[in-house]
């Protein structure tokens, strides 16, 4: 297992269809154990302007940041993300990226509960 101070993840989008679409505003961000039981993580509110819903033309792709702080619970594994749009759309993507693919964020406060916030929802150009 690997440590680091924060882990941020890019959460990647397409629009595999040949019309414009749109990415409704995402609403929740759970990571989830190999069983499929979310993690106790809180969820800060997102800074002003950083989620919207994005329109995308046809085989454009966009991308969400998010970042996940301060986890005092020991080894995870395999873990998975599990993002909840409007209109009750949930998607689920692995979180299972470099260095190693198990990197939890450092244990800073074992008296603060675990985040994950979302930083960013960006567009591409085609």
């Amino acid at each position: 297992m690997t440590s680091v101070g924060a882990v941020h993840a890019d959460v990647y989008v397409m629009n595999t269809g040949p019309l414009p679409c749109e990415l409704p505003m995402l609403r929740h961000v759970s990571v989830l154990r190999s069983s499929g039981t979310p993690l106790p993580l809180r969820t800060p509110p997102s800074g002003p302007g950083t989620v919207h819903a994005l329109e995308l033309a046809a085989h454009q792709s966009a991308w969400l940041v998010l970042s996940w702080t301060d986890w005092c619970g020991g080894h995870l594994g395999r873990l998975s993300t599990k993002l909840t749009f409007d209109g009750a759309t949930v998607v689920t993507s692995p979180f299972d990226g470099p260095p190693d693919f198990n990197a939890t964020p450092y244990c800073l406060d074992a008296n603060r509960q675990s985040a994950i916030q979302i930083l960013a929802t960006h567009d591409s150009p085609n």
